[in-house]
């Protein structure tokens, strides 16, 4: 096409995107807007305009707003060396080979099973999961240093979000036994605050403090003990969540840091039970979860933990709900199963356990087949968390060219394997997130059609603005680089 047609096009584009944008941002202000779901549908209207209108697709906006992995946006000239990605995550039906490994495998375990007279296609209602899947899952804990994770330890479920839940569940039902009010839970913000409202619907008292004004928006010893005193000590918790390696900060917590927090929590209630949402530790480099999982097990907080684990993301599955649970507890486990056991006779009626979110047998065996096989080859997940970094940072030279009008501390952003020559630059070590610090005053919307690229602002993660996350997962390093010409010129050169 010539160029000066295209610049047609990319000007006509701009008036429709413009005009769906401002219909969108005359909705933001009705006190019931959800701010994410607003933004993604933003985006899907822009794309059906531009469709509509029979412009190149690619001139809709960036999308930035899922915070999940979408393997077919693995392309372009810049991800050309990541291609293989496909196949060597047993991700592609059209790369016969690799994808029917994964099948054999799979067909092995069923066979295996079936010999022994088990026949995984039932509904697991505990949500315990096969001995050889929680295997596989404390193996890989005990490689972040968790060392007394095992299959005995382990429940599986169904994604990070149903690990939660069901700690949610259990914990309320064992904190009813003894007491005549709801439990109360304490997080920090800014954080996926779907947790809050999972902890909510699940009967607890859920309350944040937020940390958005520290030193990478994450909470100190310091600030959680001043929030103590200023509620005069009538709002400590009894379980408190951590999450040590954030969404949607994008960053993992300073070990020091943690310990202060930990070691307050435990001054002020030394009864407390510690939930550590691990759903991201798996992403970070493993010397960071080391020295943080160290802190967890000084401070003695791995003795009344329990952790959430995730392995969508790990595995760029996030469809594929693949979580589980681990406790160090040995009284906490025997105490649940013991009352998973009880006929339905003998429990109450208001017994939320014996509805608890169930797993299927038939996932156990897809998450087995493919964690046998990339266990084969570590590198395949390091070389896809090599290609997330690499849009990370892509984005990130795109906003300094382009974004100087909206976000500010830039050159404060370092991105693992991109090091940055600033002494103040931190990691943004989570490789799926880019989290910047937005100018007073500055709208979302106006955001989109200037830059031509959508967000979460941080009001979806519990604070009311200065933030925006963008996400890497669902477009290309190409894509990402759209929005700033001359970035992309350079990096195709």
């Amino acid at each position: 096409m010539p160029a000066d047609e295209y610049a047609a096009k990319v000007a006509q584009s701009k008036i429709f995107i413009d005009e769906v944008v401002e219909t969108w941002k005359r909705r933001a202000t009705t006190p019931s807007f959800n701010i994410l779901r607003g933004m993604r549908k933003c985006r899907a209207e822009c794309v059906e305009k531009i469709k509509s209108e029979g412009l190149p697709s690619e001139l809709a906006p960036v999308d930035g707003t899922i915070g999940d992995i979408y393997p077919g946006s693995i392309k372009g000239e810049l991800e050309k060396d990541f291609f293989h990605l496909l196949g060597d995550l047993y991700l592609d039906p059209r790369i016969e080979d690799k994808y029917w490994e994964k099948e054999k495998e799979k067909h092995r375990l069923l066979v295996d099973y079936a010999n022994k007279g088990i026949f995984l296609t039932s509904y697991d209602s505990y949500a315990k999961g096969t001995k050889e899947a929680r295997e596989l899952i404390a193996e890989e804990v005990r490689e972040i240093g968790i060392d007394s994770a095992t299959s005995e330890n382990t429940w599986m479920a169904e994604g990070g979000m149903g690990a939660l839940t069901r700690i949610f569940r259990m914990l309320n039902w064992r904190y009813n036994k003894d007491h005549n009010n709801p439990p109360r839970l304490l997080a920090s913000v800014p954080s996926f605050v779907v947790t809050l409202k999972t902890a909510r619907r699940e009967g607890f008292t859920a309350d944040s403090i937020d940390s958005s004004d520290l030193p990478k928006q994450e909470l100190t010893g310091e600030r959680l003990a001043q929030y103590f005193e200023q509620g005069e000590r009538k709002n400590i918790p009894n379980v408190f969540l951590i999450t040590p390696a954030n969404n949607p900060t994008a960053m993992s917590y300073d070990p020091e840091t943690l310990r202060g927090v930990i070691q307050t929590m435990q001054q002020y209630n030394p009864e407390v039970q510690f939930v550590f949402d691990m759903a991201y530790m798996s992403m970070i480099p493993n010397h960071k979860a080391k020295a943080i999982m160290a802190v967890i097990h000084e401070t003695g907080a791995d003795k009344k933990a329990l952790f959430a684990i995730s392995e969508s993301k790990v595995l760029a599955r996030p469809g594929t709900r693949i979580g589980a649970i681990m406790t160090l507890d040995t009284g906490f486990i025997e105490e649940v199963e013991a009352e998973l056991e009880k006929p339905l006779s003998q429990s109450e009626d208001d017994d939320n356990m014996d509805s608890m979110p169930g797993y299927s047998g038939e996932l156990d065996v897809e998450f087995q087949a493919i964690r046998n096989l990339v266990n084969k080859n570590p590198e395949i997940l390091e070389k896809y968390f090599a290609l997330l970094r690499q849009r990370q940072f892509a984005l990130l030279e795109a906003l300094r060219e382009v974004g100087g009008d909206f976000f500010v501390d830039m050159e404060k952003i370092s991105i693992p394997g991109y090091e940055s020559n600033n002494p103040e630059a931190v990691d943004q070590d989570v490789p799926l997130y880019l989290w910047l610090k937005v100018k007073k005053g500055v709208d979302p919307f106006d955001i989109i059609k200037r830059l031509n690229i959508v967000g979460a602002p941080s009001q979806a993660f519990g604070i009311k603005d200065g933030f925006m996350r963008f996400s890497v997962g669902y477009s290309s390093t190409n894509e990402l680089l759209s929005i700033a010409p001359k970035t992309l010129q350079r990096w195709s050169n």
